[in-house]
Order: C-alpha cells, then structure tokens, then sequence
C-alpha cells in the first residue's frame, strides 16, 4: 500500500518510481495506490 509515493518528489524521481510501481506489477505484485496527481 503506497500513500501518495510521488508527493514532494522532483519529476525525474516520480518518473523513476512509476518505472518501479509499473515493473513492480507486471512481476505480478498488486500495487495499492492513494494520489492527488489526477494525470498519475
């Protein structure tokens, strides 16, 4: 469970951790997810 994992971070980071997030999920974890970023 992630909690906004992208707020306060810088572009870059938050394009690295969608990387990770999206990597993370196609291994077959489920990702459980809170953001305020309506676009994310």
């Amino acid at each position: 469970v992630l909690d906004e994992p992208t707020a306060g971070v810088d572009v870059e980071l938050r394009q690295t951790l969608w990387k990770f997030i999206s990597r993370l999920n196609r291994e077959g974890h489920t990702i459980i997810l809170t953001t305020h970023y309506l676009e994310e």
